[in-house]
């Protein structure tokens, strides 16, 4: 049997995806979800147990070269064909689809959920979210429709999508249309593999960045005699931002350590 993987590339894929999903665990944790702890793998090697399989694939012998670095290895080459038959690792995405829960009655931290944990008596004051990775080139428009309708019929008021490349215009279009229904409604966020391969959040420079609740906002804009408008700007965009699924209107606090005045706070208001 003969390997065609580049030296040094075996396996990077299925190591950065491990890192993903270790990132989504703990962005859904720090968001007061539960999530299944049995769909964690706790190591790479409990990763590669639980989401890739090997399978037997027909290649075309011009393709061979082209897909080095593929972590292909050839099974079966007959000279006088024109295919090569060749063993392959494949991330079983589609298993590593995580349903999260969380109490809004005790984290709502925005205004869409405090409505929610008020008004939802029959979902008990719960919230759930779907957390979806998806795989190379499958986020089409016809396919996120399919997604979204599934997270819908779960009940679901935030759908997160997990997808290997940057998706297309029409994606992109179709979410920003959803993320402006009503309140309440499905949102749905869309993360990159690389923008979570690593946890800024957990990185020694990044200072430590505390959502605050509708009511701990108040409490803070009291105690300064402040209005929310006149705090200092944190975009939507920003990647902090992001990873807490902040939304325009909330408060954030900024915790940073310094030598002389030790931990001290400050707050920003997402804009």
């Amino acid at each position: 049997m003969t390997s065609i993987a580049a030296v040094g590339q075996t396996n990077l894929h299925e190591h950065k995806l491990f890192r993903v999903l270790r990132t989504v665990y703990e962005m859904m944790l720090d968001r007061h979800y539960d999530v299944p702890e049995a769909l964690i793998a706790p190591t790479y090697d409990d990763f590669v147990r639980m989401y890739i399989r090997e399978e037997e694939v027909l290649v075309e012998r011009e393709r061979i070269h082209a897909l080095e670095g593929a972590n292909l290895h050839i099974v079966r080459d007959d000279a006088n064909e024109n295919t090569v038959v060749v063993r392959k690792r494949v991330i079983m995405r589609n298993r590593m689809t995580l349903p999260c829960t969380r109490d809004l009655s005790a984290t709502a931290s925005s205004a869409a959920d405090a409505m929610a944990a008020a008004g939802d008596a029959a979902a008990a004051g719960k919230s759930t979210a779907l957390v979806l990775f998806c795989p190379p080139h499958d986020l089409t428009g016809k396919n996120l429709q399919s997604h979204v309708s599934l997270a819908e019929n779960d009940g679901c008021r935030l759908l997160v999508l997990v997808t290997p490349s940057k998706p297309n215009a029409i994606v992109k279009k179709y979410i920003d249309n959803l993320n402006r229904g009503p309140a309440g409604g499905l949102k749905v966020e869309l993360f990159e593999e690389d923008d979570l391969a690593v946890n800024i959040t957990r990185h020694e420079l990044v200072p430590r960045h505390v959502p605050l609740t509708p009511e701990q906002t108040r409490e803070v804009l009291q105690a300064h005699a402040l209005e929310v408008h006149q705090l200092p700007r944190l975009l939507a965009t920003d990647p902090v931002a992001r990873y807490f699924g902040l939304t325009r209107g909330n408060v954030v606090r900024i915790e940073r350590r310094s030598e002389s005045a030790g931990v001290y706070a400050s707050y920003r208001q997402v804009v």
